[in-house]
């Protein structure tokens, strides 16, 4: 149940799970269609990042990403998609919350960004739910 994982991540230290894919998978067993009845599978691909010392009542901070990302994480480089909520347009400055900006300055990815104060910040981030997100499937295996 996704509602356990968001609990279970944070119970063991985790910042705010990051969704950067989710999409329904289809059963085309018709066997395995009438035992299941209306149940809903997605498979979800998250980022799980160890929450920095202080994360959670950190200042929101606007990051300005330079490039970089597509020799860390197979991405073009106009652009880094940190999840599905939060794109990264190189060059221009984004306010993110304290816990984004903490959690992306202690990862593999800080490197790639200028951090400027910004005393607002945005809105604290909430993990998206991938049922809410999952496109139906198309087509057969795991990822359409």
């Amino acid at each position: 149940v996704w509602s356990d994982f968001l609990r279970l991540a944070r119970e063991a230290g985790f910042a705010a799970p990051r969704v950067t894919a989710a999409a329904e998978i289809e059963t085309y067993n018709d066997d395995m269609k009438a035992l299941i009845g209306d149940v809903r599978f997605v498979s979800a691909t998250v980022r799980l990042f160890a929450a920095p010392e202080g994360a959670e009542t950190a200042e929101g901070a606007a990051l300005s990403y330079r490039g970089g990302a597509a020799a860390l994480d197979a991405q073009g480089d106009e652009a880094f998609d940190f999840d599905l909520q939060t794109r990264f347009a190189k060059g221009q400055a984004r306010e993110v919350d304290g816990e984004t900006a903490a959690v992306i300055r202690a990862s593999r990815f800080g490197p790639l960004f200028d951090v400027a104060p910004a005393p607002g910040g945005a809105a604290p981030y909430e993990t998206v739910d991938p049922f809410v997100e999952a496109a139906p499937a198309k087509g057969g295996g795991c990822c359409g």
